[in-house]
């Protein structure tokens, strides 16, 4: 009788750890990234006309270790989300390198208020050129101006972000321009392009596979 006891006393005791594990994955605490001055494709000079000239080419960026990647592990599932311009690609889809499974969409909500991923598995988007999971088009989530030739993000709208190794992440462009701050309307074409294109963006990342922020 007391071998019994013990025995129902151990799985007991199993049971409620795995729980105890289940609800820790459920709610362990994200902390909050902040990244300044993404290079996206900057202007590095103008053409005879005038025109901003850039190098044309994405910034990778990796959610889970929140550093740049660079060289040849850009052609594998080390990125999460890329930069060139108004241009986002995910690591999924036809933008996918080394297997990348990553996915998008542009929720309505701020960053604070965003918790928990309730959309269905179906709201999630990867590229498929010549569409984008993140649309570059001004309107979806940030404006432009052609009075101005100045950008700005709409509030209440971020990304949320299936890595590239299945795992979850929010995101918020905060700015374009260098140290988050737009040139003065008044400014010249000139200066306006030299200080585009340096994104600002915060993000939270949920390390153990849970839709909970």
């Amino acid at each position: 009788m007391k071998n019994k006891w013990m025995m129902a006393m151990a799985v007991l005791s199993v049971a409620a750890a795995s729980c105890d594990k289940s609800e820790n994955n459920i709610s362990a605490p994200v902390s909050v990234q902040t990244v300044v001055n993404l290079p996206a494709d900057t202007t590095t000079g103008f053409s005879s006309t005038g025109r901003p000239i850039g190098a044309n080419r994405f910034t990778y960026f990796s959610l889970r270790e929140n550093k740049i990647i660079e060289g040849a592990d850009t052609l594998t599932n080390k990125w999460d989300i890329a930069f060139k311009q108004f241009f986002i690609k995910v690591n999924g889809g036809t933008s996918a390198t080394g297997g990348g499974n990553a996915a998008a969409f542009v929720a309505n909500s701020t960053f604070e208020n965003y918790t928990q991923i309730n959309e269905a598995d179906t709201a999630f988007k990867q590229d498929n050129a010549p569409a984008w999971a993140i649309n570059p088009m001004p309107g979806g989530w940030y404006t432009y101006s052609t009075a101005t030739f100045l950008a700005f993000p709409i509030p209440g709208k971020i990304f949320v972000i299936r890595t590239a190794d299945g795992r979850f992440a929010k995101m918020e462009v905060t700015s374009f321009y260098r140290n988050g701050v737009a040139p003065d309307p008044a400014a010249s074409p000139a200066v306006k392009a030299l200080n585009q294109f340096f994104y600002q963006f915060r993000f939270s990342f949920q390390p153990n596979g849970s839709k909970r922020f």
